[in-house]
């Protein structure tokens, strides 16, 4: 199998990027095709990440470690800091357990032509983590044995298959004329499961149950277990689906996204109004849709072609969108409250600040945002961007890294020891 890869875009969780692999600006009225494929595959992530447990508690653990690490600096004596950051938070360490266990084989396989066997497998915790979490006790991943043409292969059914599966699906709802051809895992594997234990399912009630299946801790045995439901219950639409697991929502309380909604305080002053507004008007939707109306993608997927699709269209128009970057690191949004303010430009600059205390340098992803913005570029853009903390006009880092009070400590790379 291959490792799995980004040839058309991305989308980075828990920071609200999206990257599309094309020359053009990115307007979605004006995308060739494929680049609007990608749009929508990627824009469902978005989704994903901030209206399903699953990508909640991907949020919890992210701003948790950040915020280990700044208390971490905070509470270095020297002016000096070694980068990475090492932390051990038992709680951390179970979530990264979680989050590893549940996701699934992470390689590509092209073609896959009948599922062979299914199993069940039980995953061993910590007994302190079951004492703080009994769920734990009964964790069960599933497991797949698949006919490739070429040899029988083992893969694990996860969060990555059930989140891929249900963008690629959106592709077909929103741009039927112009789906991406893509590697039957993890993309189409959700669909396959779902035809080899009810053969006659249909693509809305795979994409309902995927959503559904996002709203657990283990999503591909919950994906599993409902089908097993399905099948007994003779279910033939996806409005029965969500009646039928409507519980599973019940979890969707304004305490759910409290922790999530933290993310409007990691910055603070008059700089950061719109940006307090964006993560609070994101948090607020989601609470509302998962409260009142739960199975609120059914409304989109039956609206038609993504330029006549009136439910879609509103409903970009009322979130916005991540920050899209296209093949020139040209950055665009589509803002809420059409302003122009930055807002979810600063996520852009904490994942920056993220991944270098987790001792992976990079360059500035925020360069041409910069140019596009009128902000001086020099040389610590590409070898030292949070020196910026010491102008007197700040870029995004450099006012993020000055707000945290960091300036005052230097850094330097050595050994990597640990990455989220």
């Amino acid at each position: 199998m291959k490792k799995l890869n980004q040839t058309l875009g991305y989308y980075t969780p828990a920071f609200f990027k999206i990257q599309i692999n094309t020359n053009q600006d990115i307007d979605p009225n004006n995308l060739s095709k494929q680049d609007l494929s990608t749009f929508i595959h990627e824009y469902t992530h978005f989704i994903q990440d901030f209206t399903t447990i699953k990508g909640l508690e991907n949020i919890y653990l992210v701003y948790d470690i950040l915020i280990e690490y700044r208390n971490q600096i905070h509470n270095n004596k020297t002016n000096h800091i070694t980068l990475p950051l090492n932390i051990q938070i038992p709680n951390h360490v179970y979530m990264m357990q979680i989050k590893n266990e549940s996701w699934g084989t992470r390689k590509v396989c092209d073609k896959i032509n009948t599922i062979i066997k299914i199993d069940k497998e039980q995953v061993q915790f910590d007994p302190n983590a079951i004492k703080q979490e009994p769920g734990l006790a009964n964790f069960t991943k599933i497991k797949l044995n698949v006919d490739t043409n070429i040899e029988n292969v083992d893969l694990e059914f996860g969060t990555l298959a059930i989140m891929e599966g249900m963008s690629h699906l959106m592709e077909t709802f929103l741009n039927p004329d112009y789906v991406t051809s893509a590697p039957d895992y993890p993309y189409n594997i959700a669909q396959k499961f779902a035809q080899h234990i009810c053969p006659t399912i249909s693509d809305e009630m795979i994409f309902a149950l995927c959503d559904i299946a996002l709203q657990t801790s283990v999503p591909g045995y919950s994906f599993y277990s409902m089908l097993l439901d399905i099948q007994k219950d003779n279910i033939n639409n996806a409005d029965d689906i969500y009646e039928k697991f409507k519980d599973v929502f019940k979890t969707w309380t304004k305490d759910t996204v409290n922790d999530a909604k933290k993310l409007s305080t990691l910055i603070n002053g008059n700089f950061a109004a719109q940006y307090k507004t964006w993560v609070e008007n994101l948090f607020n939707r989601a609470i509302n849709l998962r409260t009142n109306n739960p199975n609120f993608f059914l409304k989109i997927i039956r609206g038609g072609q993504f330029n006549q699709n009136n439910d879609f269209i509103d409903f970009v128009n009322k979130v916005g969108t991540p920050l899209m970057f296209n093949n020139h690191n040209k950055a665009f949004k589509i803002p809420i409250n059409n302003t122009q303010n930055w807002d979810v430009e600063f996520f852009t600059a904490i994942s920056y600040i993220f991944y270098l205390l987790q001792g992976s340098p990079k360059e500035c992803p925020l360069i041409e945002w910069c140019n596009q913005s009128n902000i001086q570029i020099d040389n610590n853009c590409y070898l030292n961007p949070p020196a910026h903390s010491n102008d007197r006009e700040l870029c995004p880092i450099g006012m993020i890294w000055k707000h945290w009070n960091l300036s005052k400590w230097d850094y330097q790379i050595g050994l990597k020891k640990n990455a989220y």
